[in-house]
């Protein structure tokens, strides 16, 4: 309240009363309207001017955060005079342009949040102060901006569907939003096996997505973003199952085969086995059984495909376990389990068949049991060469001939023998030539050849005509 100061003179001539009645007229004008300044101070409260009137504003309400809806806004009351106990609000709702406002009901705290039926128009709140003296005149803020739909919220999260292998086409389904989304955009991402610690795929943002070799081991997802005027959210899929290669892994369609004798020392040999599709690399390991092909367990550093069998393995059988693999992934098949290693023995050999006839050429067949280090054939004493049945052999009629097979293993060698029987014969034969007489006649220069008409007899000649038969026969020897 302003202070007035009356000139003495008028203090003298007033009375006591009428000074009251002029501070009570006096204090009804307001700050900034007088240039009286009263020096009376009110005796009790019923002097207090802020009491006796109501507040008025001098700074507008205005509203705080954002118009959205789902949005929280806040009211400032603005400045008021005569200091007031209390305000109380309302908001309201008014067209595009801040006008034609109506009341919001049950809109009377502080704070409100938009709802969407405030979407695109715009929002103010009046504000009343009280004191004692009662309730002031309604003052509006300032218009808000036009409220905003809410940002889309996803109700059933996208879904993929396609066969997660290298190669096939992933589809995304968005899903199911709230708020009307105008428009949706897709990131993939590459997941590890559990479906999390993902990276984005670059460039792959379409609805579908092709499964690449990078994707081979790992799982994939989509992040659906949906775009309103309110804004954006996004929602994730749940991944898909971890990623095949284009190529499936391989599948045994016949078991490995285990060739050699399983003697100790003998060397035996595993065959891959028959796949599906084609492995691209094969890995081995020998294992030792029991004597009833159970129990088995690995042999230490016998992962090659052949194994030369040890003086532990007697007694017991033993197998192989042929692993194979491609980009895919890798699968196992096992052979069937060995006789029980027994102590090796020299090597069998039998000559089985030899050139039938008297022709001493031909090919000599043989069969060698057992494991052998080395197989040689020699013709009489020639030096051992190697060699596989059936053996080409040759020889000459007019003598005898060996040929000799040799198997040899660690435990020792075993030899055959068949032989060039030679029968061939010498024919001592020839017959007598009788030349015909001749007749000399009279030789004048030949005193005492006789008179005209005179033969002569030559002496009969041998002619000989003996051969040789060749002839003979091959004969396996015991």
């Amino acid at each position: 309240m302003s202070r007035v100061t009356l000139p003495v003179p008028i203090q003298r001539l007033l009375p006591l009363a009428a000074i009251a009645a002029a501070l009570v007229v006096l204090g009804s004008v307001q700050p900034g309207h007088s240039r009286f300044t009263s020096t009376t101070a009110a005796p009790d409260n019923r002097f207090d001017m802020a009491s006796r009137f109501k507040p008025r504003n001098l700074a507008a309400p205005s509203i705080s955060g954002t118009a959205q809806e789902g949005r929280q806004l806040h009211a400032d009351p603005g400045t008021w005079s005569n200091e007031p106990t209390g305000y109380t609000y309302q908001w309201k709702r008014c067209d595009a342009a801040g006008e034609h406002c109506d009341a919001i009901a049950d809109a009377t705290e502080r704070d409100y949040t938009a709802t969407s039926d405030d979407v695109g128009q715009r929002l103010r709140v009046t504000v009343r102060a009280t004191n004692e003296a009662g309730a002031s005149k309604p003052k509006p803020s300032p218009a808000t901006a036009a409220v905003l739909i809410a940002a889309p919220e996803n109700t059933a999260p996208p879904t993929l569907s396609g066969v997660a292998k290298a190669g096939e086409t992933i589809t995304v389904d968005y899903g199911t939003w709230t708020k009307d989304p105008t428009a949706y955009t897709v990131a993939w991402e590459r997941c590890d096996t559990a479906g999390e610690h993902c990276d984005e795929i670059p460039d792959a943002t379409g609805d579908t997505y092709t499964l690449t070799d990078g994707d081979v081991g790992s799982r994939v997802r989509a992040r659906v973003t949906a775009t309103n005027d309110g804004g954006s959210t996004h929602a994730r899929s749940e991944p898909t199952a971890t990623v095949d290669s284009a190529i499936p892994a391989p599948a045994n369609t016949s078991p490995p085969t285990i060739s050699g004798s399983p003697q100790r020392l003998s060397t035996l040999t595993v065959t891959t086995g028959t796949w599906e599709p084609e492995p691209t690399g094969y890995a081995y390991q020998w294992q030792r059984c029991s004597a009833a092909g159970d129990g088995c367990a690995d042999i230490d550093e016998a992962t090659s495909q052949s194994y030369t069998v040890t003086a532990a393995d007697v007694g017991f059988t033993l197998r192989a376990i042929v692993t194979a693999s491609n980009e895919t992934a890798s699968a196992q098949a096992a052979s069937a389990v060995t006789a029980k290693v027994t102590e090796q023995t020299a090597p069998t050999v039998t000559i089985t068949s030899v050139p039938a006839g008297n022709s001493p050429s031909g090919q000599i067949a043989f069969d060698v049991g057992g494991q052998t280090t080395s197989v040689t054939c020699k013709i009489d004493s020639a030096t051992p060469t190697d060699c596989t049945s059936p053996k080409s052999v040759s020889v000459s009629h007019g003598a005898t001939h060996v040929f000799t097979v040799t198997a040899t293993n660690p435990a020792g060698s075993t030899s055959k023998t068949a032989t060039w029987v030679n029968t061939s014969s010498y024919v001592s034969q020839g017959y007598w030539h009788y030349p015909p007489p001749v007749n000399w006649g009279y030789y004048e220069d030949c005193p005492g050849c006789g008179a005209y008409d005179h033969w002569y007899y030559p002496p009969p000649q041998w002619i000989d005509t003996s051969y040789w038969s060749y002839s003979g026969y091959w004969r396996i020897d015991p």
